[in-house]
């Protein structure tokens, strides 16, 4: 089980597409360094040395010094050049509750960089480009980042327009250059951007295929994920006692695993986002100190206890900024790389962990990092990453789950220090289907967390319209489930609140969840509708995961008006008719068939949607 083919020379080639590693730009010492070529992959100059090296997910670039002075770079970037008729460009944009929206554009005539704000590398431009011809072939460069990174497109000449000759241009990768200053020790090396390099000669629907398949064979398999309802979208950081034992037998009833207590449980007041870095519990609010005593009500109900926290803020009232304020940056960042803010944070963590026996924890990170300090933020990752090893080292069955208002930081660096990352805030089913379709080309969907969220009012299944939850439509269970699915699937919303043919319903789908959890967490990438912006609402949205034993499907119509669609199996990763469909939810109506030429599906109202495995031969 391997990824797409990497290139193996110089050039390579995507049948109109040629694409050419080219030397490294450096800046070191001030100066630009002015490479030898020693062979296709490795310079010299001097006492240093410039490696492009093969690394589980793609390639890395490192630099090694040999000299007898530690050299700092300025810049350091990894470099291609592109050549193709009619080349087009394609990048995402990220913002808060509309992650992952694929843009197209024509060859820029001048310079164009796509940044991101500081820590923050899942929003503005994830560093991510797609370079394809005119016959829908191409290329992609997928960035897993270990700090703040950029992209430049470099016109490269001849340009001479999209109906004229090959256009040529550059695309470089690595940490932005303002006020770098990255340090090679003396005799030592520093390995500075890795990037997948994945060819698509069948389009960009390969690069979900191929980069899920990388991560697969470097990370291994997902970890199963337990369904569990989380307080954050019941009502936000309101945490009532009463209210929570309701929702908790309700998500008892459901088949819930676990229950994850979010914002507003510490601190000395009801405003969460002031008291962050003061990880006492509440005594005024919240459980009013005896969070351990509602653990345990949990626990007999037969679910897990999980909770929050965003462990890399401190808010300027914390204790812990009075205390230490050098250990606080202006940006309100725990400078987690000194030794003594990391064992404070660990300690801190250990002891909340301990003391409400919790085996979840949800990691946040809701704003923008602030000044790097000269090294992109590399020293903050590393601290993090040992942070959470350390975590898994002293609890062992802790479930890690990662958050950035969403998916801010959701890139290729991050993503395996967790079990899942959670998606968007945005829960609204339509939005999530379209921001599902851009998510298969950046990561795989096995390790992306994503919540069903729900509320009956008046006989009728509510969903939020919008991530504040200032507004509500109406929805099914399935079709608020579907987008949800295929991943690391829980709840959250007014569980209580649903009446029992909606508790029926959602009950269904997570046990059969639960029934395919495992088959998800071996799975890749396989197949998603092409990305569409979030606001569309019209025709089908699917996307499939395929593991060794089956694939597994859902499929939503949209404000569509016909009610039956057909794949192909070999668009689903299929060389050959599955043993059947199995329908695993749907609604009303819904049906699938499966021939020997593919599969159609049939939903006959539309904005419904249908669960499926396909079991292979």
């Amino acid at each position: 089980m391997c990824g797409g083919s990497r290139p193996r020379s110089a050039w390579s080639s995507s049948v109109g597409l040629l694409v050419r590693r080219i030397e490294p730009w450096v800046i070191a010492g001030g100066r630009r360094v002015r490479w030898q070529a020693v062979s296709e992959s490795r310079w010299t100059a001097g006492d240093l040395s410039a490696e492009l090296r093969p690394t589980a997910l793609g390639v890395a670039l490192a630099i090694r010094n040999d000299g007898m002075a530690a050299v700092a770079l300025q810049a350091a970037f990894l470099r291609w050049t592109v050549e193709a008729p009619r080349l087009r460009l394609g990048f995402f944009e990220g913002r808060w509750a509309l992650e992952n929206q694929l843009r197209w554009i024509d060859p820029p005539g001048a310079v164009l960089e796509l940044r991101h704000p500081p820590g923050r590398t899942g929003e503005g431009n994830p560093t991510h480009v797609l370079a394809m011809d005119a016959d829908g072939r191409g290329w992609a460069w997928v960035a897993a980042p270990s700090g703040d990174l950029l992209a430049r497109v470099v016109p490269d000449g001849p340009f001479l327009g999209p109906h004229g000759s090959p256009v040529r241009l550059q695309v470089w990768i690595g940490p932005p250059p303002e006020g770098l200053h990255l340090e090679v020790p003396a005799g030592q090396e520093l390995e500075v951007v890795e990037c997948l390099e994945l060819p698509l000669p069948d389009g960009p629907s390969g690069a979900a295929r191929d980069l899920s398949l990388r991560c697969l064979g470097a990370w291994g398999p997902a970890r199963e994920c337990p369904v569990i309802w989380n307080t954050w979208l019941d009502r936000f950081d309101d945490l009532d006692l009463d209210r929570l034992l309701r929702q908790l037998e309700a998500a008892r009833e459901v088949g819930c695993e676990g229950l994850v207590v979010d914002a507003g449980w510490f601190g000395t007041g009801t405003d969460w986002w002031n008291c962050v870095g003061d990880w006492r519990e509440c005594a005024d609010g919240a459980f009013h100190g005896r969070m351990a005593e509602f653990a345990d009500r949990v626990r007999a109900a037969g679910l897990f206890i999980g909770f929050w926290m965003e462990p890399e803020r401190v808010a300027p009232g914390a204790p812990v900024a009075r205390a230490h304020p050098d250990w606080v940056t202006p940006a309100g960042r725990l400078r987690l790389e000194r030794p003594e803010a990391f064992e404070w944070l660990l300690e801190t963590a250990s002891e909340r962990i301990r003391e409400f026996g919790a085996q979840w924890l949800k990691v946040d990170m809701n704003f923008s990092l602030g000044d790097s300090e000269g090294d992109a933020f590399r020293s903050h990752r590393l601290a993090l990453a040992r942070w959470l090893q350390e975590l898994r080292h002293r609890f062992p069955s802790l479930y890690l789950e990662g958050c950035s208002s969403g998916a801010m930081r959701l890139d290729l660096g991050v993503l395996p220090l967790f079990d899942q990352h959670f998606l968007s805030d945005n829960t609204n089913p339509w939005d999530v289907a379209r921001i599902v379709e851009g998510t298969a080309l950046r990561a795989p969907l096995s390790r992306i967390g994503r919540w069903a969220v729900l509320y009956e009012r008046g006989g009728e299944l509510l969903v939020p319209r919008t991530a504040g939850l200032s507004g509500f439509e109406s929805a099914t269970v399935p079709f608020a489930v579907a987008p949800a699915f295929l991943g690391a699937f829980g709840l959250s919303g007014d569980l209580a609140s649903l009446g029992a043919e909606n508790r029926r319903a959602l009950r269904e789908c997570v046990q059969a969840y639960r029934s395919v959890r495992a088959e998800i967490a071996a799975s890749w990438n396989v197949s998603a509708a092409p990305p569409s912006l979030r606001d569309d609402r019209n025709g089908w949205t699917w996307h499939a995961l395929a593991n060794p034993s089956s694939v597994l499907m859902v499929a939503l119509r949209l404000s569509d008006a016909s009610d039956g669609r057909e794949w192909q199996w070999s668009e689903l990763g299929l060389a050959e008719a599955p043993e059947g469909a199995e329908v695993l939810f749907g609604d009303e109506g819904a049906s699938a068939e499966a021939t020997e030429e593919g599969l159609r599906v049939s939903l006959p109202r539309p904005n419904a949607a249908i669960g499926l495995r396909l079991p292979r031969r």
